[in-house]
């Protein structure tokens, strides 16, 4: 049977649990609509979010996703962390495509 640790054994929290947000999630913009993107990216940063290219549930063209980044991100830079840098980063491919990765000025 299962118990619980002393309480003097359960580990605690360093952080508030909305900071692990901006550390330990990654989202997609697969589906959510402009205000649900904006949320993402104000709760996990704009570094945590990847452009998702899964086949939703609801039959819609991956155009229909890419047109709502475009048109809900203002910022180049930002939509192209979305659309390729930060899966790159992820994936530890930063490397490997130095022509998709932005080169410093």
């Amino acid at each position: 049977m299962f118990q619980n640790p002393p309480i003097q054994k359960v580990d605690k929290n360093l952080r508030k649990p909305s900071e692990y947000f901006k550390s330990n999630i990654y989202v997609d913009t697969m589906g959510p609509s402009a205000p649900c993107l904006k949320a993402m990216i104000e709760m996990c940063g704009v570094d945590r979010v990847l452009f998702g290219t899964d086949f939703g549930p609801v039959p819609m063209s991956p155009k229909l996703h890419i047109d709502r980044v475009d048109d809900t991100i203002p910022d180049a830079g930002d939509r192209k962390k979305i659309f390729s840098t930060n899966t790159l980063a992820l994936l530890r491919l930063a490397e490997s495509a130095p022509s998709l990765v932005p080169q410093a000025a």
